[in-house]
């Protein structure tokens, strides 16, 4: 998912979903053309935690155990 996709998918704005990527290195999935490409589930799983006011664990790979939670 791109960054453009993201903003609108979790209505934030697009520095935001930026800010997340480089901060909690999100995990990256190839690009589009200039655009890079997000892993949606690690994007949300972001989300959800910043959201519900819990600690982001740093890695896409340290994360992954949260997923099915």
């Amino acid at each position: 998912m791109t960054v453009a996709h993201a903003a609108q998918h979790f209505g934030r704005a697009t520095g935001t979903i930026r800010c997340w990527a480089s901060r909690y290195h999100a995990r990256r999935l190839g690009r589009v053309g200039r655009e890079v490409v997000y892993d949606l589930r690690d994007l949300a799983l972001i989300e959800r935690e910043i959201r519900n006011g819990r600690p982001v664990p740093m890695t896409w790979q340290a994360r992954a155990d949260l997923i099915s939670n």
